[in-house]
């Protein structure tokens, strides 16, 4: 049997930038720290991901809870966000990712994060968001993190609101609806050219490549620098500028038993985004005719890498064992 995989492709890789222009963008400064909560969903993935950066989230959204783990209030404010982490679980285009963060020499308590699925960390004396962070609003004259503060980023890890318990505690139903609105709308993607490609990523790539502001410039069929479709290029998280092999979706085979299955295995962008972009298997005989049908595919794994692709990694095997002859499959994405 001949395998084939007809799809296109591209790739780019990401710098950060030197701090003084991340903080006058609005990006915050990185960070490195241990997830300390055993059950949190980076701790209980396989390979567990226990090492914590802003960068693992790009093309997500993450918000970040300033505090201290003695603290009642604080314990009873992060139970919320807990609860608000869960109703929103899969509601929103992108995802929304809460992080809890530790201030350096507070007295430490395991009930903070017990039971939880969100991750805690813990600052040392080489990583200090409490002090490195900003926040760019008009009342804090030294837009310094305050006690409480819940930091909200977009998928570049730019600024995007902060809402402080100590003034706004999401007990308070009215205070708890204002920060899911708002984290709803941070997360919620405009496509204003209706190619399929999300403006915010559009304008991202397209000022990389000396076009800033042209939303035209990428077009569901328009090849970028690589060969390599606009539309796909999202689909598939590969920014325009860097070829990376790791992001292309590859066939192989998987042995079940004494039978020989086709697996194809490709990127998916997490939240809505993923169901909107509709990624499609679809198989040949002889390339002349391709059927997509549910019943001919199993999921068999879908693991987020936290590699700041915005992606997880899926594993499709074929329903039925190769029995010989000749077949092709691909992938399509089905936007529109």
């Amino acid at each position: 049997m001949k395998l084939r995989l007809l799809t296109a492709w591209t790739a780019l890789g990401c710098a950060a930038a030197p701090l003084h222009a991340q903080l006058q963008n609005g990006q915050q400064p990185d960070f490195v720290l241990p997830d300390i909560n055993p059950d949190s969903v980076r701790n209980t993935t396989r390979p567990p991901r226990p090492d914590l950066s802003p960068r693992h989230y790009r093309q997500q959204i993450s918000a970040y809870y300033f505090s201290q783990e003695y603290c009642p209030t604080c314990q009873a404010q992060f139970t919320q966000l807990q609860g608000l982490s869960n109703a929103l679980k899969g509601t929103t285009d992108l995802p929304i990712v809460i992080t809890g963060i530790h201030l350096l020499g507070g007295p430490q308590d395991p009930a903070m994060f017990e039971g939880k699925s969100l991750s805690w960390v813990r600052e040392n004396a080489t990583h200090r968001p409490w002090q490195s962070w900003r926040v760019p609003v008009s009342s804090r004259p030294g837009q310094e993190i305050r006690w409480l503060d819940l930091g909200i980023v977009d998928e570049n890890n730019r600024f995007v609101a902060v809402q402080n318990f100590t003034e706004t505690p999401i007990t308070n139903p009215t205070n708890y609806n204002r920060l899911r609105n708002t984290l709803v709308a941070a997360a919620s993607i405009a496509d204003s050219d209706i190619d399929g490609i999300p403006d915010r990523w559009e304008l991202d790539q397209t000022a990389a490549a000396g076009t800033p502001g042209n939303l035209a410039a990428l077009g569901t069929l328009t090849p970028a620098a690589s060969g390599t479709p606009g539309l796909l290029a999202y689909a598939f998280s590969m920014p325009l500028a860097e070829n990376r092999i790791s992001h292309l979706p590859v066939v192989s085979t998987a042995m079940l038993g004494s039978q020989t299955f086709l697996q194809m295995q490709y990127r998916r962008r997490l939240g809505l985004e993923g169901e909107r972009l509709g990624y499609l298997p679809k198989r040949s005989a002889n390339g002349a005719g391709w059927t997509h049908l549910a019943a001919d595919w199993t999921e068999t794994a879908a693991v987020n890498p936290f590699d700041r692709s915005g992606t997880e990694i899926v594993t499709l095997r074929r329903t039925a064992p190769i029995t010989g002859g000749r077949e092709l499959i691909r992938l399509r994405i089905n936007a529109f």
